[in-house]
């Protein structure tokens, strides 16, 4: 799909959305951040991360959202650091939230451990 195909299925499914599914938060997340909706991206990070803390969907009290820890990390890798693997080749286009100062994350692909850290304005692998 085009960016301009991605941000236009984005702008009609959001609204449209009432993220019930302690999934969703993240997805919508990861493709924020794809195409180019960065504060959103952010807002819908802190929803997922925050989840159970804030109880959110208002069922804490039947048991916690370890998907959302997953979703968590997902966002952080391959929303804000644009994780993507194409062709067996592992791709990053990452960028930093305006909130934080960096990140790092740590990833095994091919029996390989990189190491990512994203900074104001560098990025080192």
């Amino acid at each position: 799909f085009t960016l301009k195909e991605k941000k236009a299925d984005f702008d009609f499914y959001e609204p449209l959305t009432t993220h019930d599914s302690s999934l969703s938060t993240s997805v919508f997340s990861i493709m924020a951040s794809e195409i180019g909706y960065h504060t959103k991206a952010y807002e819908y990070f802190l929803c997922t991360a925050r989840m159970d803390i804030d109880d959110v969907n208002k069922n804490v009290a039947h048991g916690i959202h370890t998907a959302c820890m997953g979703g968590a990390w997902l966002c952080l890798v391959a929303g804000f650091g644009g994780m993507r693997v194409y062709n067996k080749t592992l791709h990053f286009d990452p960028y930093l939230p305006t909130e934080w100062d960096s990140y790092l994350f740590r990833v095994t692909f091919k029996n390989a451990l990189l190491k990512v850290e994203v900074l104001d304005k560098t990025v080192t692998y």
